[in-house]
């Protein structure tokens, strides 16, 4: 790449400072060099350097330089012709060609004696580099299979990890976002990015911190993003034309799946289908095994499910001021569920248990809709307009029987919602760019209406038999007006406003059957918070350290109206709201921060109403019309760094939080045995968390090599009520998961995981009982690419929690490609080879013991058969991807 002004361009200069054969055995021997300035002289920090085989273009070895711009490059093969790629934002990209030789340990080789041959070729480029704050990769250096999709050359990128749920980490960071030639794909959808796109389409991947275009030209100080974005630039012949693939299987059991994916790609529109059908998982399958401390948890997990959805998406321009991106996603589930609860009720003087066994029945159908409009009218001034609108219904068939004590309970429920957003935005920036201004306005409505249909008999003497009508309606205004500017060499200001205002009308009438209305399990509430913050913010920012100073005042009020008890509760509430952030930067691979922010947190509609709600026969909840918004204090330190010079980097991150007017759970027990629930508020609760990563990223001789060590440990201390005792707990947790990847010559490859973890809880009412237990979690991932157009995968997971037991699910596949372009797979696959998958978890509360299990998947068989299609600039053929 060449600078503008032609004086100031940059040709790299390597010192070849030692070339030594230090693994003589293993055929290997290392460059050691250093990166110069040629016109000014001064070394460069963060040079990218990588070593490709000439003879295949394989990525042999990479780093970057440090501070003093050295770098060492390791684990080359012997009499080897190699090409040596220097790369650094701003300067001419160079490549030099080389030969490593075990007859030159000692070889010293000063700048004017260098006898090698530097070439500027247009034509080549470096497998990866720095380009300011993106971190950038050439697809074309990385060997694919015919076929692969984006997230198996995601895979063989430097530092990329994907683990067995399809979440993205880039160098430590975890990617929210995947974008194509740098638009939004299916809403910034990971999976619909990574699973639908063929990976030969892709020229380069970049990788950035994920910030809007308004944080980007925004001068407000803000922390560094933990995350990041993933942009794919598409090859210039690949940018118009028909792609796709389609699959279908059936298999024992009555399963079956089915999916395809249609895109036809232009220069200036792309638009992109997608529909899949099936019940069967798309995951290789696994226990799901969980043991948690917390409140109540009624809902289970598990269960067998039949999915169908689809999903649209446009991405197109008109004139050359306004992008429009557009998405349509539909969705329909139904789920079975066969759910055992084990359950014992502790007292502080007593205790109480019952078993039940739980049928259920959802059907659930959903439509989204949402659009983006971009309007530039120039690189200062930027409209931005965000609707999106969500229609959806649900249908629930429950039927419960308890037997101790006798409970029989039937529920039918049928619900229809549709909401309503839109976002409106408008930055200015001023053309010297010490000037921006950001105004956005967001609103949103929703509408939901549910009917219930409950019949219980409790004890063979107290019958329930009603009908429930709900309709609750929301209306959301958010505004915010943010002024920020340059104000004296490397201080700047800023002045920010926000109004935050929600009202909310939930009508609730319960007929039964005997009496007609009932006017205690009935209720009209009219619910109105509004929060107010004005803030300033002064700041100071270098190339090293920024420091943020933010001074606000949090107005809150709310009212609360019963219109049925004619009564009215009005809390006002005001608050000093600081917000304190120091950053330091540890170059372009690390960073240090520091921060203290105070928020708050709206009581739901559910909790203010006073009316009880009785549909499950068990668990009896009532809302308290009185509740105080809460605010939580928290604190965070975090660290950043990667030496890509020896590929290892840590991420550390502390957090603690106390809050006031916390919302807990009131519990109490009535004369029939029924759990009694409504709400408080309290002062006291508190959290501290503590996680570090540690990751490596290797590549020696034919061997690729991932590892990260991730350690977490925490402590809760929350409050609530038993039999209207004041209760507190402490939970402290510490957990261990290491993960580890190895490949080989891209024909073999092992995922290994291991989880561990130690839980503890106790309670301050003395009867209570403490919980300890630990967890145990172990997979094994195996692919097998040697034979061509042959593929075998096994997946092996164990789960172990020594308060229920362990499990283990071994499922495997093997997949084979036809076709003169590899275009069809035929895939054979058994889910659960020992058909032992097992859903069970464990809950436990202030004032119980849960144990549940959920019918599960079992053991099933499935062929599948894929075929993938394409058409780019009139090719008709299948493409061929790089081997």
């Amino acid at each position: 790449m060449i600078l503008k002004n032609p004086l100031l361009y940059l040709v790299f200069l390597i010192l070849l400072t030692g070339l030594s054969a230090y693994a003589q055995k293993t055929g290997t021997g290392r460059i050691r060099g250093r990166i110069l300035d040629k016109v000014t002289g001064k070394t460069l920090e963060a040079a990218s350097i990588s070593a490709v085989a000439r003879k295949d273009s394989t990525l042999l070895a990479y780093t970057f330089s440090n501070s003093k711009g050295e770098f060492t490059l390791g684990g080359l093969p012997l009499d080897q012709e190699l090409e040596v790629f220097v790369s650094f934002y701003g300067f001419r990209d160079t490549v030099i060609l080389l030969k490593v030789s075990s007859d030159y340990q000692t070889w010293s080789l000063t700048r004017q004696s260098i006898n090698l041959k530097e070439v500027q070729i247009s034509g080549r480029r470096p497998p990866f580099q720095m380009r300011n704050d993106t971190l950038e990769f050439d697809a074309t250096a990385f060997k694919l299979l015919p076929n692969a999709a984006v997230k198996d050359l995601l895979k063989k990128l430097p530092g990329v990890v994907i683990d067995q749920q399809g979440n993205i980490t880039v160098n430590g960071k975890k990617a929210n976002k995947i974008q194509v030639d740098g638009r939004d794909f299916f809403n910034g959808n990971i999976n619909a990015a990574t699973g639908n796109l063929p990976g030969d389409m892709i020229d380069k991947v970049q990788v950035m911190d994920t910030k809007s275009v308004e944080q980007q030209r925004s001068l407000v100080v803000r922390p560094p993003s933990e995350e990041v974005t993933i942009n794919l630039k598409l090859k210039k012949n690949k940018k118009a034309g028909v792609f796709g693939n389609a699959a279908v299987g059936g298999g024992t059991a009555s399963r079956y799946a089915g999916n395809v994916s249609l895109n036809s790609f232009g220069e200036k529109a792309r638009l992109s289908f997608y529909g899949s059908a099936g019940n069967a998982p798309n995951a290789d399958g696994g226990a799901v095994m969980v043991a948690s401390v917390g409140g109540a948890s009624f809902g289970g997990v598990g269960g067998i499910s039949d999915d169908q959805s689809a999903g649209l998406n446009l991405n197109t321009k008109y004139g050359r001021k306004v992008t429009i991106d557009a998405n349509y996603n539909f969705s329909r589930n139904e789920s079975r569920k066969e759910t055992l609860r084990d359950r014992i009720n502790l007292l502080p003087d007593s205790s109480f248990r019952y078993i039940s066994s739980e049928s259920a029945v959802n059907r659930s159908l959903n439509h989204n809709l949402s659009a983006s409009v971009v309007y530039e009218a120039d690189s200062f001034t930027m409209l931005t307009v965000r609707p999106s609108l969500q229609l959806g219904n649900s249908r629930m068939f429950s039927s419960i029987e308890v037997s101790t004590p006798a409970v029989s309970a039937m529920n039918h429920s049928k619900g229809d919602q549709w909401n309503f957003g839109n976002e409106i935005s408008f930055n200015k920036t001023t053309k010297d760019r010490r000037v921006n201004l950001n105004v956005v306005w967001r609103m949103g409505v929703n509408d939901r209406s549910d009917q219930q249909q409950n019949y219980s008999i409790f004890q063979l003497k107290d019958t329930i038999d009603q009908h429930t009508d709900l309709h609750e309606k929301t209306m959301s205004h958010y505004a915010a007006i943010s002024l920020s500017g340059k104000i004296a060499g490397r201080f700047s200001a800023a002045l920010e406003y926000t109004l935050d205002r929600n009202n909310n009308s939930l009508l609730k009438e319960t007929f039964s059957f005997k009496q007609g209305l009932d006017s205690v399990l009935s209720g009209d509430n009219r619910n109105t918070n509004l929060t107010q913050v004005p803030s300033a913010q002064i700041a100071y920012k270098d190339d090293k350290l920024s420091i943020a100073l933010n001074a606000g005042i949090r107005f809150m009020q709310q009212e609360n109206r019963l219109l049925w008890l004619d009564s009215v509760v009005e809390i006002r509430q005001r608050q000093f709201a600081p917000n304190i952030q120091m950053n330091y930067s540890l170059g372009q691979n690390g960073n240090v921060g520091l921060g203290y922010t105070v928020s708050s947190t709206t009581p739901a509609a559910e909790q203010l109403s006073a009316a009880v709600d009785n549909s499950d026969p068990l668990y009896i909840r009532m809302g308290n019309p009185t509740l105080k918004t809460g605010v939580t204090h928290s604190l965070y330190a975090n660290i950043y760094r990667f030496v890509p010079q020896k590929g290892i980097g840590m991420n550390m991150n502390a957090n603690g939080s106390f809050a006031r007017n916390q919302v807990v759970n009131d519990v109490f027990y009535d004369t029939l045995g029924r759990q009694v629930s409504t709400y408080q508020n309290v002062s006291g609760g508190r959290t501290m968390n503590l996680m570090a990563r540690v990751f490596i990223t290797r590549k020696w001789k034919d061997w690729n090599v991932q590892a990260g060590l991730n350690t977490t440990a925490g402590n809760n201390h929350d409050i609530g009520f038993i039999e209207k005792q004041r209760n507190e707990s402490d939970s402290w947790r510490v957990n261990a998961y290491l993960d580890v990847s190895l490949s080989w010559k891209d024909k073999y490859s092992v995922f290994l995981t291991a989880d561990n973890g130690w839980n503890k809880t106790t309670y301050s009412l003395p009867r209570l009982q403490d919980v300890t237990y630990n967890t145990q979690g172990y997979t094994t991932q195996v692919q097998v690419t040697a034979v061509k157009r042959l593929e075998i995968s096994c997946n092996l997971n164990y789960k172990y929690n020594s308060a229920i037991r362990s499990v283990t699910v071994l499922n495997s596949a093997i997949g084979y490609r036809f076709g003169k372009k590899e275009q069809l797979t035929v895939r054979a696959s058994v889910n659960d080879i020992f058909n032992g998958n097992t859903n069970i978890s464990r809950t436990t509360g202030p004032s119980f013991i849960e144990n549940m299990q959920v019918n599960a998947l079992k053991r099933y068989g499935m062929l599948t058969l894929k075929y993938n299609f394409n058409r780019f600039n009139g090719e008709a053929s299948p493409a061929v991807m790089l081997r």
